[in-house]
């Protein structure tokens, strides 16, 4: 088959050449993009050939082909039979058959061999299949040839399957792509390894064109590319099957599918990933796991079902947690950053969708202990305080919020590796920090420049570092003598400052401590042998600072085009200070150092400022610092607010009972007054009367009003009642919208529902859900009851009541009831 897209412009050979070979290689690595049986591919091997008795040597014996005599030139046979180079191609074939070396047509010639294995999804039903592709590079060709392999182990060609795909242009000047089986007997078919030849012809050769023409470059790793993706489609199918009926009895209101799913895709990729941990440092236990912010715990329940001792904490119980066994572990408690929240016997931190503890589990995890590692999969854009705020429009957010979380890694010490999980969402990229860049014995310098990077982050704030800790229980500690800060870390030319602000109260209360119930799982001790190479904090420094070779995103490198104001650096609404600290009479050294600050000479942002609609990077630029007076050397009595042994004060986990806000708690009163207000307006707004034939007794004409644009509608009504929809998700918009029976919301305009003109809409059903016929007729009709003309439809036919006497049920039974289209 031929697929002729576009006619070749001078000069565009080459670079179409270039993306044909950029195509190929999406297919070479990513087969299951196309062909969504396959779990994916392996690449075993690549290796270069110059010449066709080089090719030959290559396959007989090469890293993982390693055909016989026979079979080597049965490929090479095979492959020239399909003639797609014109007259050098056939002199070539003739030259290979007269000679072992191919003669000088064939001198010119550059191969590549890739050896790959496909594997498919269900393994228990289709064989993996062992695939050589050979690539000539200077012909834009490559032909597929699948081997097979007996119960003696020895590798043949399956010479039935043998095709060849090339892309060049004809005497028109018109590029093409060219798909042809060039075997030997009846091609042969299962549907997933051997595709069938109309399938490479319908769908393979159009996908390649169409990635030939896109031209971009993606900014995430490749699926799995941290992981075995055999071990991977193995385990996530036998976890599938195991877990699948929690979809039919799934309690919450969320989507089951997309949540069950998930995690158990999830669930493999760690246990995959700890498999193959246990296997490169020699550990025998399984490792232990806390999910900071663990939602329904699904997760957790899959890990700890499957062997691995672990725990999660939310700060809110979900209903399906009475659900799993004795043997998942979950507190409901809020996770402050802290002295409290260290977890020292851990193997690894787990922050799945943690929201704003993403960017916290590198520094806990570091701060936790040295043999501590995470695994972190950012989706909501969260600062260490409060949302992030982006620093370039060059990247997009996302992009550049995984390169500001894994700069926090890096930061804390580890070598930050990245990856793509295969799950239904558009925030899947992981961080995995499973490795520091720098050896144990360094461990209070690291500490030094996670703090200073911390405090640099937040605008000045104090960071403290964390207590240490005894045992497993992290007991708060006398102070400890301070050291020198190393240099190079901290100025020591800073002025002794005072920002003025607001001095915070004290907390509420102790929360409950991360050491009780902690795990008692024994890890393996490694010491400095986790050490990658960095013999000390300058090679570590160093390393960091010019973009490691596992993240090439990050750089914690200052942008070259932030502006000083006031001798605070700004780069985009992220604010870096100068002044660490807002302590009097100390510098910012002494106060950093010393683990018991004196909150009566330590003041913090203010967080009025963006309650007052200013941007935090803004109110930092309006800050006037000054020398302190004499006569304002006194400050007010006031303590600490932040939690005991908490690292920051102005961090607040979120409230333990999430409010809605999408209108439906209002009262009712209030929603009444407005509905009724825009109604009103509407009718005004013309007297357009329609005979539709007489649909009510009492009058054939029925006013449906005009439209308004929702400016219009807002403008309506008063103040105060304005101000409490703005605390509600999309407002005065959003409560229209939830009036469904009488108002049609389109384009920014509201207009009354005329529901003779509604048509009917088949919805899926849902077995969670009330159904359509459990909510007939338990409301009574707004029409009938509002409207000056009554409700357009008669009483047997409108799905609303038409009076009390008509109500099915109590009046208000059917608010939770769908919204269904009866006409």
């Amino acid at each position: 088959m031929q697929f002729r897209p576009s006619k070749a412009a001078a000069g565009e050979e080459l670079a179409m050449e270039d993306k044909f070979w950029e195509a190929v290689e999406v297919w070479v690595r990513k087969p299951q993009v196309l062909n969504r049986r396959l779990c994916g591919a392996s690449v075993a091997a690549r290796e270069i050939a110059r010449g066709l008795g080089a090719l030959r040597d290559l396959l007989e014996r090469g890293q993982s082909s390693q055909l016989s005599s026979d079979e080597a030139d049965k490929v090479l046979r095979l492959w020239l039979k399909g003639n797609f180079c014109g007259e050098r191609r056939e002199r070539a074939a003739v030259a290979a058959t007269d000679s072992e070396g191919g003669g000088p047509e064939c001198d010119g010639l550059q191969f590549e061999v890739i050896t790959r294995t496909l594997i498919p999804k269900e393994l228990h039903k289709f064989a993996k299949m062992q695939e050589l592709i050979v690539r000539d590079i200077h012909n834009a060709l490559f032909v597929s040839v699948p081997l097979m392999e007996d119960a003696a182990g020895v590798v043949s060609v399956r010479t039935s399957n043998i095709y060849t795909v090339t892309c060049g242009t004809d005497d028109t000047k018109q590029w093409h792509v060219e798909v042809q089986a060039c075997g030997d007997g009846e091609w042969q078919v299962d549907g997933v390894t051997l595709p069938a030849l109309v399938w490479l012809e319908t769908h393979f050769v159009p996908k390649l064109h169409k990635w030939m023409g896109e031209n971009k470059q993606s900014d995430f790793p490749d699926s799995l590319s941290l992981l075995p993706v055999e071990k991977y489609g193995l385990l996530y199918q036998r976890l599938k099957e195991k877990y699948r009926n929690l979809v039919k009895v799934w309690p919450e209101v969320t989507d089951p599918e997309k949540f069950v799913y998930e995690d158990v895709a999830i669930a493999s990729y760690l246990l995959v990933l700890w498999e193959e941990e246990r296997a490169e440092r020699g550990l025998e236990g399984r490792q232990s796991f806390v999910d900071l912010g663990c939602g329904n715990g699904l997760l957790v329940h899959i890990l700890a079902s499957e062997g691995h001792p672990g725990r999660g904490i939310d700060v809110r119980k979900r209903k399906i947690w009475d659900w799993y066994g004795a043997e998942t572990i979950l507190e409901e408690c809020a996770i402050t950053p802290g002295d409290d929240f260290l977890f020292t016997d851990v193997d690894w931190l787990i922050g799945n969708h943690s929201d704003e503890l993403t960017p916290w589990i590198p520094v806990i995890a570091a701060r936790s202990s040295f043999d501590c590692r995470y695994f972190v999969l950012p989706c909501c854009f969260h600062d260490f305080i409060g949302r992030y705020r982006r620093r370039s429009c060059r990247r997009s957010q996302y992009r550049e919020y995984l390169d500001f979380v894994a700069e926090i890694g890096n930061a804390c010490g580890f070598r930050v590796q990245e990856d793509t999980l295969r799950i239904p969402s558009t925030k899947r990229v992981c961080q995995v920090g499973k490795t520091r860049m720098y050896p144990q014995s360094e461990e209070a310098l690291l500490e030094e420049r996670r703090a200073d990077f911390i405090r640099r982050r937040v605008g000045g704030q104090a960071c403290r570092p964390p207590q240490p800790c005894s045992g497993h229980v992290n007991h708060r500690q006398q102070p400890r003598p301070s050291p020198a800060p190393p240099p190079g870390f901290l100025s020591a030319q800073e002025p002794d400052i005072k920002i003025p602000g607001k001095v915070m109260s004290d907390s509420p209360g102790r929360r409950k401590t991360a050491s009780q119930d902690v795990l008692h799982h024994q890890a393996s001790e490694h010491g400095d042998g986790i050490s990658v190479g960095v013999q000390s904090l300058a090679d570590f420094a160093s390393e960091v600072d010019t973009k490691t070779a596992d993240f090439p995103h990050c750089t914690l490198q200052q942008q070259s085009s932030n502006e000083n104001i006031n001798g605070t650096s700004f780069c985009g609404s992220n604010v870096h200070t100068d002044a660490r600290f807002c302590n009097v009479g100390k510098s910012s050294n002494d106060v950093f150092m010393n683990d018991t600050l004196d909150s009566a000479h330590c003041t913090t942002l203010d967080l009025e400022a963006e309650q007052k609609g200013e941007r935090v990077g803004e109110f930092h630029r309006n800050l006037l610092i000054k020398e302190p007076d004499a006569e304002h050397n006194e400050q007010p009595a006031s303590s600490d607010t932040r939690p005991a042994g908490g690292w920051l004060g102005e961090f607040r986990p979120r409230e333990r009972e999430e409010r809605v806000r999408n209108c439906v708690r209002l009262p009712l009163g209030l929603v009444e007054r407005v509905v009724e207000t825009v109604a009103k307006a509407l009718l005004a707004s013309t007297e357009e009367r329609v005979n539709d034939g007489g649909t009510q007794e009492s009058s054939p004409h029925w006013n449906r009003g005009g439209s308004i644009p929702l400016e219009g509608a807002a403008k309506l009504i008063d103040g105060e009642t304005l101000q409490q929809l703005k605390c509600e998700c999309g407002g005065l918009k959003t409560l229209l919208k939830n009036s469904h029976q009488v108002f049609i919301v389109l384009q920014s305009r509201v207009q009354l529902r005329d529901w003779r003109r509604e048509q009917v809409v088949k919805k899926p059903k849902n077995n969670r859900k009330k159904s359509a016929a459990d909510c007939y007729k338990t409301r009574v009709c707004w029409f009938y009851s509002h409207h000056p003309d009554g409700c357009p439809r008669e009483a047997s036919c409108c799905p609303y009541a038409h009076g009390l006497e008509d109500l099915h049920g109590q009046q208000g039974q059917g608010r939770s009831c769908p919204q269904t289209t009866w006409f």
